[in-house]
């Protein structure tokens, strides 16, 4: 069993650290034969959060889908990669409402907006 908070190895990628509210979803997810690699992103500091109440945003990405976890105290963005992506999402939004976790989606569109980069002249 990993360590509190920790993740590396196998189909984990990048930063080794999660936010208490990722880690069982993100388990659950590295569990799955279709998911070929996890990659756990930089964690944010967030502030007035809601006490107990835990939140996963997903989003289509190419070859996979993006999570956008809020606990009590921090955000983190999970890549999730996946050689399935309809099945994997299936699976995580089931589990994550098993879990008492809120779910919510974000168009294809505005992820690619937000994660294409600006060049400047």
């Amino acid at each position: 069993m990993p360590s509190k908070g920790h993740r590396g190895g196998g189909k984990f990628v990048g930063h080794t650290t999660l936010i208490e509210a990722a880690e069982t979803l993100v388990d659950f997810a590295s569990s799955q034969v279709e998911v070929t690699r996890v990659a756990l992103g930089i964690i944010r500091p967030i502030q007035h959060g809601a006490q107990g109440k835990f939140r996963v945003k997903f989003a289509e990405i190419n070859g996979g889908i993006l999570l956008t976890v809020r606990g009590n105290t921090a955000a983190q963005e999970v890549r999730i990669y996946t050689s399935n992506i309809p099945e994997t999402r299936l699976k995580l939004c089931r589990y994550a409402l098993s879990i008492s976790t809120s779910i919510s989606f974000t168009k294809k569109e505005q992820v690619n907006k937000e994660l294409t980069p600006v060049h400047r002249d």
